[in-house]
């Protein structure tokens, strides 16, 4: 029997991963990577680099991504700064209102998306901003899920049919709650 294993007409899977150096760094990396791994995460730990924003942290980037939006779709200096402070309007929104909205992320981010269309109708109104639609546009992209749903695509592809499914499906309800 162990002759029969062994033998040349015996059907078997050949991997070939000696000959692609490609694969040979994936194949190095996935028997190192756990050791790898630990250590980053024992030297990360020691630099305590894994500690929590502060809250003024996190509302500065809310204000800072979309000022930084605003040009890429075609808004000058006052389309920013009514970017960032729709941007505010919504991290505020994010981090206090889900004490009165509650935990589910869907009705928090209808809201948000509300609150980031009214804030940016009502400052170009006043004349802050120039273009309603380049600041609510820039605004609303803090709130565009594409990093959950790359995330989702990722699993899928590895074969996690069901969570890849399942986090497909939280992004795309986000951005309908966003329409």
């Amino acid at each position: 029997m162990r002759a029969l294993l062994y033998d040349d007409t015996f059907p078997r899977l050949v991997k070939d991963w000696r000959n692609n150096p490609g694969k040979w760094a994936s194949r190095l990396v996935f028997l190192l990577g756990p050791w790898v791994c630990l250590w980053m995460v024992e030297i990360l730990n020691e630099n305590d680099v894994f500690e929590d924003l502060a809250a003024w942290q996190v509302l500065m980037g809310y204000g800072i991504a979309p000022a930084f939006f605003s040009p890429l779709f075609g808004g000058g200096v006052t389309d920013a700064l009514a970017a960032m402070t729709g941007g505010l309007a919504v991290g505020i929104c994010l981090l206090y209102g889900s004490r009165f909205i509650g935990s589910n992320s869907f009705f928090r981010t209808a809201i948000c998306s509300a609150v980031a269309s009214l804030v940016s109708l009502l400052l170009v109104r006043l004349g802050l901003g120039r273009s309603v639609d380049t600041v609510t546009i820039s605004v609303l992209m803090v709130l565009v899920p594409g990093v959950a749903l790359t995330n989702a695509m990722r699993e899928i592809m590895a074969g996690d049919i069901i969570s890849g499914l399942s986090r497909a499906a939280d992004s795309i309800l986000t951005a309908a709650a966003i329409a």
